[in-house]
């Protein structure tokens, strides 16, 4: 796994932030761990992914942009990360900014 310089820990993971990090490049699987990644898809921004999926081939070599320790963190991450293109850019260009 990847995780992007620019990473966006939500307030309840950044205080596990170093066992999530060390789990994740240990390969360990984590549950109750949420990861925002650019989608897979090109109509969408991000994907939600719940930390046991984080290993299937759809998301190898993606960087991690965010974590989460529940869906809505998760989700508040997203609305973190979007800002960030918009604030910095004057753009939503999601895709190209996480490049």
């Amino acid at each position: 796994m990847n995780w992007h310089k620019k990473i966006v820990f939500g307030e309840e993971a950044e205080k596990k932030r170093n066992k999530i990090i060390n789990k994740l490049d240990n390969h360990k699987l984590e549950f109750g761990v949420y990861f925002v990644m650019l989608s897979t898809s090109e109509k969408d921004l991000l994907d939600i992914v719940p930390g046991y999926m984080i290993y299937k081939d759809a998301y190898q070599g993606k960087a991690i942009l965010g974590v989460g320790l529940t869906k809505d963190e998760a989700f508040e991450v997203c609305s973190k990360l979007i800002l960030r293109v918009f604030h910095e850019t004057g753009d939503y260009d999601v895709r190209s900014y996480y490049r």
